[in-house]
């Protein structure tokens, strides 16, 4: 295999000095060695921005970018810009890879001829250990509109750190700033420029369940946000593939409720036409969630209250969160 391909690697980094060098050796040691490789300090208050100097020092490769804190895609939108491979891929500074994953996937993607490449991956605990295995759902070659499809209803992942993508992929992405699952929001963009998508089950990635990560700043929208995404791949359904709507708007009213379960209790802070829209979008389509096979009898209940009376929904809410905590509370005599 050649190595032909320049590979941008865009590590974005805030407070996790504790797992940066194994990030960034994993990266430098790669067996593919043509990289450059893009480290974005968002304003970290640790050692994270040293760490990143004394590796640039000892390493031609790679360059830092010290910036203010901004948030992942403020800071994925940076790395983008200054990024002038023939490949990008991400990778959170709290994560490691296989010292092989880019040499695999350069020579998938050689093989295969696709737009991108999608490896598997592990889901690490903070203290380094591995109770769960994302066992990739489908592996194999898709086309656009089978890979869109596998990336709607989530078969495909929607992180960025397990894609290499050529870099005309991401000529119009840009990451929403202020946002979290900021990946969930450009997967389709990202999709609709492929002609073809290659998954392997290879399991190349560590990804690191971290509280104090960059990817967790402003964490208590994060239901609100995942509503955001998944309410932009309901309206994409909804031309493209009707026939996903069904399990859309049940993943849009799973988070959408949420969301104003935790308005109404003050436990979650909006902009007033941010709420006025959710309210709106969720009254809009209450009917067509309730027909949905794909939502559980529960939230069926929930949502009959919902379009019955908004009011009398707040009370199923409060009596129904009473009830759970009596059961736990009994649980744990």
């Amino acid at each position: 295999m050649s190595q032909e391909y320049k590979i941008s690697v865009i590590v974005c980094i805030y407070k996790v000095e504790q797992y940066l060098r194994q990030c960034l050796d994993s990266i430098v040691n790669q067996t593919y060695t043509n990289l450059e490789i893009i480290l974005v300090d968002d304003g970290s208050p640790d050692n994270c921005p040293q760490i990143c100097d004394q590796y640039a020092d000892q390493d031609s490769r790679i360059r830092v970018i010290h910036k203010s804190n901004g948030g992942l895609s403020d800071a994925k939108n940076k790395g983008l810009v200054a990024a002038t491979g023939d490949l990008i891929i991400y990778v959170d500074g709290d994560d490691y890879i296989s010292l092989d994953m880019y040499t695999i996937m350069v020579n998938n993607l050689e093989q295969t001829q696709s737009d991108m490449v999608i490896c598997d991956f592990y889901r690490m605990m903070p203290d380094g250990n591995i109770p769960e295995h994302n066992q990739i759902d489908k592996a194999g070659i898709f086309s656009r509109s089978e890979a869109m499809r596998l990336a709607l209803i989530e078969k495909i992942s929607n992180y960025s750190w397990n894609k290499l993508c050529k870099a005309s992929l991401y000529e119009k992405v840009e990451f929403p700033i202020g946002q979290n699952f900021e990946d969930a929001h450009q997967i389709m963009n990202l999709f609709s420029a492929c002609e073809s998508v290659s998954c392997i089950d290879d399991c190349l990635y560590y990804y690191r369940t971290n509280q104090q990560g960059i990817s967790l700043s402003g964490y208590p929208r994060g239901s609100f946000d995942l509503y955001l995404a998944y309410q932009k791949k309901l309206e994409y359904a909804k031309i493209k593939y009707p026939e996903l709507v069904d399990l859309l708007v049940e993943q849009v009213f799973r988070t959408g409720l949420d969301s104003y379960n935790k308005l109404n209790n003050v436990l979650l802070e909006l902009k007033q036409d941010e709420a006025d829209e959710l309210f709106q979008y969720l009254w809009q389509h209450r009917k067509l969630a309730l027909h949905s096979p794909y939502a559980p009898l529960k939230r069926k209940i929930a949502l009959w209250f919902f379009s019955f009376n908004p009011k009398i929904y707040h009370g199923y809410y409060r009596w129904s969160r009473i009830m759970y905590q009596i059961r736990m509370g009994k649980k744990d005599r």
